[in-house]
């Protein structure tokens, strides 16, 4: 496969990127409106212009994780097309990959760029250069995704890029989930936003994700984007409480608060499940009589939480003070 350097500085890619620069910003001065898109893996946020300018240095770690997935991977789904940039990166990196990019192409926020004026410029353009390695969908993304899972027009989807509403990437990747291949990859952007970092919580607590496990993408990471690992395979490595029905299981602590925290959390859980004992790695305060928190820890276990732990949980004071 080529490399990142050799597949942005391709002759072809060069030609396909003003190609597809020149009618969005067509488009815009069409519909009266300045030449600015939302920003994306090659371009900044409403610069006026992009198509005149250099791609962007800040983007450049997620252009080259994308070429990367692009070339491991046969169908590449995005959610928040945009310009379609990172689509265009994908279909150079890999000649075997096939595209499908959903979007609304709605101003929703007054805020944002005109997309219901470049974004069905974008599709037009992928439609009539490469109609045989991409679908556009112009539609919400629950929507969207469902109609990919149903038709599965190019197969599995081994690459989801999900960058669209920052509210929503849980739900999106459960309802990609069917379709999903049997080992994929989620790209996301806006990783610092609330709603992206609970939700992409959600995704690795109930074992639909999980970090990617790969030295090649490790190096290349950044904080403006995110790559996890995805599909039936990495469910079926996870564990769920269910999982514990029946063990033993030992909970070792090491700091007096965190007795409180997981006694109103974990402990709750496993209540019903498996039989329990605590492990307090700290030494006792200083002139100490009784180490007083496990001593709560232990009334709210036998009263509320887990009646069938151990009798005492276990104080393994600490040597070296910490």
């Amino acid at each position: 496969m080529e490399t990142y350097e050799t597949v942005i500085s391709s002759a072809a890619f060069l030609a396909d990127l003003n190609s597809l620069n020149t009618a969005i910003a067509d488009a815009l001065r069409a519909a009266g409106e300045p030449v600015a898109i939302n920003g994306n893996v090659c371009y900044p946020h409403l610069k006026e212009d992009f198509h005149l300018g250099d791609l962007s240095p800040l983007m450049e770690a997620k252009r080259r994780a994308l070429v990367v997935l692009a070339q491991r991977s046969t169908c590449f789904v995005e959610v928040g097309v945009a310009g379609g940039h990172a689509l265009l990166i994908a279909l150079h990196a890999n000649p075997d990959i096939k595209c499908i990019g959903i979007d609304l192409a709605q101003r929703l926020r007054a805020s944002w760029p005109p997309v219901e004026v470049f974004v069905p410029a974008t599709f037009e353009w992928f439609r009539s250069h490469y109609p045989h390695r991409t679908l556009m969908l112009q539609e919400e993304a629950i929507s969207g995704l469902s109609k990919v899972v149903t038709d599965q027009p190019f197969g599995p989807v081994n690459l989801l890029h999900l960058d669209g509403d920052k509210r929503n990437r849980f739900a999106e990747l459960r309802t990609i989930w069917p379709g999903l291949a049997e080992d994929a990859y989620l790209m996301q952007g806006d990783t610092r936003n609330g709603h992206v970092v609970a939700d992409t919580n959600a995704m690795m607590a109930q074992g639909l994700a999980k970090p990617v496990d790969d030295k090649e993408i490790q190096a290349i990471a950044a904080k403006n984007f995110q790559c996890l690992e995805i599909g039936k395979n990495v469910y079926a490595q996870s564990l769920t409480l269910d999982d514990l029905i029946g063990k033993r299981v030992l909970l070792c602590v090491a700091h007096q608060d965190d007795e409180t925290l997981f006694a109103g959390g974990l402990l709750d859980a496993l209540k019903g499940r498996a039989t329990v004992t605590i492990a307090s790695f700290f030494a006792l305060p200083k002139g100490a009589k009784t180490h007083i928190p496990v001593v709560l820890l232990w009334r709210m276990l036998a009263t509320t939480l887990v009646p069938h732990a151990s009798s005492t949980p276990l104080l393994l004071k600490s040597t070296t003070g910490v």
